[in-house]
């Protein structure tokens, strides 16, 4: 059986089990307060779930701040405001990226995200065939690209702050 196949049979299994138990997929909180990450020296966001999850898509909610690659334009979510460019990335406690999975890489701190741009109010990190799953007590972290990669991050200033969603089952 091909891997498309197990896939598919796995995901029409966890439609059935969702509609016959009674539950639904919604979106969750899964940070308790405000995830602030920075431009520059390492000060990514973190925040630790609470609950053990499978998370079908992730959405970052920008709540406050702006981030910026040369101290003058800002933006919540990259270097300039209403750009294509988005600068903004989701990693575990390794900083292996996590979000985006699906995006139109533009260079290796930053990329196109279709239907966002660098000043959207939020963003979604769509996981695929498969979910993403989230141990209870492991980090997350929300990275600005520069800072992340250490690229061209000296000129860089501000501090953007977001809730973070996850798209999962619920009983």
């Amino acid at each position: 059986m091909t891997v498309k196949c197990v896939f598919f049979v796995l995901f029409c299994a966890m439609f059935v089990v969702c509609c016959c138990r009674g539950g639904w997929v919604t979106w969750v909180k899964l940070n308790t307060s405000p995830v602030c990450f920075g431009a520059h020296g390492n000060t990514y966001g973190a925040f630790t779930p609470d609950k053990n999850a499978f998370i079908w898509a992730f959405m970052l909610k920008h709540r406050s701040g702006y981030v910026s690659c040369n101290g003058v334009n800002r933006s919540p979510w990259g270097c300039r405001p209403n750009h294509a460019n988005v600068v903004t990335f989701l990693t575990d406690e390794r900083n292996h990226v996590v979000g985006p999975r699906f995006s139109q890489p533009l260079a290796r701190h930053y990329y196109a995200l279709p239907g966002y741009h660098s000043s959207s109010p939020y963003l979604i990190f769509f996981m695929g065939k498969s979910a993403y799953g989230v141990h209870h007590m492991a980090e997350l972290r929300v990275w600005y690209g520069e800072d992340l990669f250490d690229f061209t991050e000296g000129d860089n200033a501000g501090t953007s702050c977001t809730d973070v969603y996850g798209l999962m089952y619920k009983d």
